[in-house]
């Protein structure tokens, strides 16, 4: 669904004293919702026309959103955490159950939600079920609809898509099982759990810890907007890669600084980056000093494609992914876009 159909959409039903049709999912194994939806049940009672499905597994997800279109939902509700959000996303198009896509509304169900701080609903899960819920029946004004790309990652030519918000390589996806061995049973979620990662993989970066930063060899080749910005492969060692449809990260973070007109966010930390704790801290709000540079071991661009080739695992939204050389290079490219509610 484009912008401009969207908000057609809005002003339609709201000129018509209408409503817009929600289809909440919630998934109950995510973080906070293995505490029970019975507060989530609880509030749907005053909105009976919702439709409240629940799904674990990504066909399971891909069956409820199936059933949303036929019962010609607008508005898909996601109660879960990152992982689920990717599966959706998955579902919506490679199997395109809507005629268009619907708007998506995302809560705070599970332990980790680095999307919501962009593109999400502000507050605890309840609360903000409630403002979105109460919006899709008033379309009262406060809310704010807004569009992102969304990444398409191919883990071998051929290969079904997979679909998502951040891809990662390197650190990144050691900075993962730190979490899930460290800080997923500590009861700590979204910018707190997340915020003490990402400073345990700072220090280890600084300390050139091998047991976190163990750098990995890939080929790297990008494609930007301007003309002649082909990026020949070149193969080098690197600590991480990021690529995001995203503006803000977890906390409000915005580590890419890159210029031109790509619609994706791309960052790379080169094998033994200098002058680490001063040049990363401002790298993340994507303000460099005189220490982020390329020189130093810190790049960064807008691009519209990256393929690369290496060996070992990457992510998209916090799932962890194989990339084998011999099964040729994965491609990152945009997709969508993808219309959010954010209240």
């Amino acid at each position: 669904m484009i912008e401009s159909e969207v908000r057609a959409l809005v002003a339609e039903r709201a000129g018509s004293n209408s409503s817009l049709k929600v289809g909440l999912l919630s998934n109950p194994g995510s973080g906070r919702n293995k505490r029970g939806l019975e507060t989530v049940r609880g509030i749907l009672k005053a909105y009976p026309d919702t439709l409240h499905r629940e799904a674990r597994t990504p066909d399971e997800v891909s069956d409820v959103l199936s059933e949303f279109a036929g019962n010609d939902v607008d508005l898909v509700a996601l109660n879960s955490g990152d992982g689920t959000v990717q599966a959706a996303l998955t579902a919506l198009f490679n199997n395109r159950p809507f005629s268009r896509l619907p708007i998506l509304g995302l809560l705070r169900g599970g332990s980790t939600n680095v999307n919501i701080g962009d593109i999400g609903i502000r507050g605890d899960r309840d609360r903000g079920l409630r403002r979105l819920l109460n919006w899709a029946r008033d379309l009262h004004t406060g809310a704010e609809l807004c569009q992102r790309p969304v990444l398409r990652v191919n883990a071998s030519p051929g290969s079904e898509p997979i679909y998502g918000m951040l891809f990662g390589a390197g650190v990144i996806t050691r900075g993962i099982e730190y979490y899930h061995n460290s800080v997923h049973d500590k009861g700590m979620y979204d910018g707190t759990a997340t915020g003490l990662t990402t400073l345990r993989m700072l220090l280890a970066i600084a300390r050139r810890d091998p047991a976190y930063v163990a750098p990995i060899s890939v080929e790297v080749e990008m494609d930007t907007a301007e003309a002649g910005s082909h990026r020949p492969a070149h193969d080098r060692d690197y600590l991480l890669l990021l690529v995001s449809a995203l503006e803000r990260l977890f906390l409000g973070i915005h580590p890419f600084w890159g210029s031109g007109s790509g619609s994706l966010h791309y960052t790379a930390v080169h094998k033994g980056p200098a002058h680490t704790m001063l040049a990363m801290p401002p790298l993340f709000w994507g303000r460099p000093n005189r220490f982020g540079t390329p020189e130093n071991g810190y790049e960064s661009h807008r691009i519209n494609r990256l393929r690369f080739s290496m060996e070992g695992h990457f992510t998209l939204d916090g799932e962890l992914y194989r990339a084998d050389r011999s099964d040729g290079p994965v491609s990152v490219s945009r997709d969508g876009p993808v219309t959010f509610v954010r209240l």
